[in-house]
């Protein structure tokens, strides 16, 4: 069995930086320290196929990092 996790790397035009990890079992996620291109105060809180678009509207950049792991060998190493 494998466990699938995606994570969401965020900058702010500000420097300010953010991250969530979101497992397959899972959709959501939430952002609420980073600021737009106006310095005000960002938050999203929805399905993370939305964060793309929420990144773009708020001068924010993204990278986003697939992950699969194996879940026996985590068990056993943690």
């Amino acid at each position: 069995m494998s466990v699938k996790t995606k994570i969401y790397l965020m900058i702010d035009s500000h420097g300010n930086r953010e991250s969530i990890t979101v497992e397959s079992s899972s959709d959501t996620g939430q952002i609420n320290c980073l600021k737009d291109q106006n310095g005000k105060n960002v938050y999203f809180e929805a399905e993370c196929y939305h964060i793309s678009k929420f990144c773009m509207e708020n001068d924010i950049k993204l990278k986003e990092i697939d992950r699969k792991e194996d879940f026996d060998t985590l068990w056993e190493n943690a």
